[in-house]
Order: structure tokens, then C-alpha cells, then sequence
């Protein structure tokens, strides 16, 4: 019972962290602003990049909060500027599951009811089968919230992406 109450402090604050980016004037993603270069990326960054190429940056061993197991992608446009950036959860499919209905809410409380919603996610014959997808908007950013079922279990992201870039892809 110690271990789940913990859990929920940490995904509460943790969650809180998440959402920081979307209260603070000026950053759309962590410490990053759309239309960055990799290098003002990686000054934002203190752990240092796990792995690079032309068009991303990814830190692989990484914790919201110290307490939640995390990856983190940047992606750069053709112009070398940043404009989608997102985290994949790692941890059980238990904790997902939790941390998923709680930062849910945040999400609600934070950018109102998604834009998009759709549920078909069940755990059928002993694993997980289908997708839960929410899309979410602030004035900067297009927000997607994922859990994918697959074979393995549950897969889990949250991405944030600059309205301007997907509108000039459209």
C-alpha cells in the first residue's frame, strides 16, 4: 500500500512537471521554445543527449521527477528547428495505466476537454489489444496522448508539436 501511495505522489508531481511547460510563458516543450537549433536544444538539456542524427535528438535514461522512467525525442525540420518533442513512459503497464488516468486530468484542467478522443484499448486473452488516443491544443501547441496495446503490453507517449509547423505541412 506504501509502494501505490508513493506512486501517486510521484506521478502527481511528475505529472505537475509535465504540465509545467504549458503554463510558462514562452516554452512549448520542458526548457525548449519551437523553432530552437539541436545546439540551443542540447544547452537546455543537463543530462546530455543519448543519441543524435540530422533531424533528432533523444535521451534515453531519463526520470520525470526522479521517479518515472522516461525517454525524450526532439525532432528538427528540414530548417533545423525544433518542432515536435515528446516522452515515452517506460514502467510497468500497472504504472502506466495509473499515470496515464492521472495526468489525463491534468490535461483536462489544464487545455479543457480533447479535441479528439478515442478508446479501444482492452486487455484480451491476457494482453493488451488496441489504442487510447487524446488530442489537446494550447495556442502554441497540438498535445497527443497515446496508449498503444501490443503484444509486449502497453506502449505510452505524449507528444507536443508547433501549431504553426503543422499547419504549414498542411
Amino acid at each position: 500500500m506504501k509502494k501505490g501511495f508513493a506512486l501517486v505522489l510521484a506521478i502527481a508531481f511528475s505529472a505537475g512537471c509535465l504540465l509545467h511547460a504549458l503554463a510558462e510563458e514562452g516554452f512549448a516543450f520542458r526548457n525548449t521554445r519551437w523553432g530552437m537549433t539541436q545546439e540551443e536544444v542540447l544547452a537546455s538539456e543537463p543530462n546530455g543527449r543519448s543519441y543524435a542524427s540530422d533531424t533528432s535528438i533523444g535521451f534515453v535514461e531519463l526520470t520525470i521527477a526522479d521517479q518515472i522512467p522516461a525517454s525524450v525525442l526532439f525532432s528538427f525540420g528540414p530548417d533545423g528547428k525544433l518542432y515536435r518533442a515528446g516522452y515515452t513512459i517506460r514502467g510497468t503497464d500497472n504504472e502506466k495505466l495509473e499515470f496515464y488516468d492521472f495526468l489525463k486530468k491534468l490535461l483536462v484542467t489544464e487545455c479543457g476537454e480533447p479535441n479528439v478522443e478515442f478508446d479501444d484499448l482492452d486487455f484480451v486473452d491476457g494482453k493488451w489489444d488496441g489504442i487510447r488516443l487524446e488530442t489537446y491544443a494550447t495556442e502554441q501547441s497540438n498535445i497527443y496522448f497515446s496508449m498503444i496495446g501490443i503484444s509486449s503490453g502497453i506502449s505510452m507517449d505524449l507528444y507536443y508539436e508547433d501549431i504553426a509547423y503543422a499547419r504549414e505541412a498542411d
